[in-house]
């Protein structure tokens, strides 16, 4: 019984440990400034589905005060799988031809992208692999607000 309490407190700290090490986006503020993008570090991010004719519409809400823009639509083809973003709190980063969400204490992330050529030119100044392969293209990328603070 006293070996099992050890080891259960072992595994338990071990799992808190894990948790605490976030993983953020390598160079995500410098890379939104040098690419009129913009950068949260972290908040809280509201996902809403609907499906609009034949697209499916993500609406997106962050609500970091410090965070601008407030509003994000997110267009894909209504056939196309669903993303695996649900809301919770991510580090937000859009470069015009895509946009990132990274959960600091799992370090999953949910990408979109729109290829086209200013998503080639991108691609080609960012670091190799910098988008995973299981990036989801998109229709569209609509945001509403001014995108003029980096909020860290």
């Amino acid at each position: 019984m006293l070996l099992f309490l050890i080891l259960a407190m072992f595994s338990c700290n071990r799992a808190t440990r894990d948790v605490a090490q976030q993983t953020f986006l390598y160079d995500a503020a410098n890379l939104a400034n040098q690419h009129n993008g913009f950068y949260t570090k972290a908040g809280q991010v509201d996902v809403a589905a609907k499906d609009v004719e034949d697209q499916r519409e993500l609406s997106i809400t962050l609500h970091n005060g410090a965070a601008s823009p407030k509003n994000i639509k997110i267009f894909q083809k209504k056939e196309a799988k669903s993303p695996d973003l649900k809301s919770g709190k991510y580090e937000v980063l859009f470069l015009r031809s895509a946009l990132i969400f990274n959960d600091p204490a799992t370090g999953q992330s949910v990408e979109f992208v729109v290829k086209n050529e200013d998503f080639d030119a991108l691609k080609a100044k960012l670091p190799t692999n910098y988008f995973n392969k299981n990036a989801m293209e998109v229709i569209g990328i609509a945001i509403y607000g001014k995108p003029d603070v980096l909020a860290l």
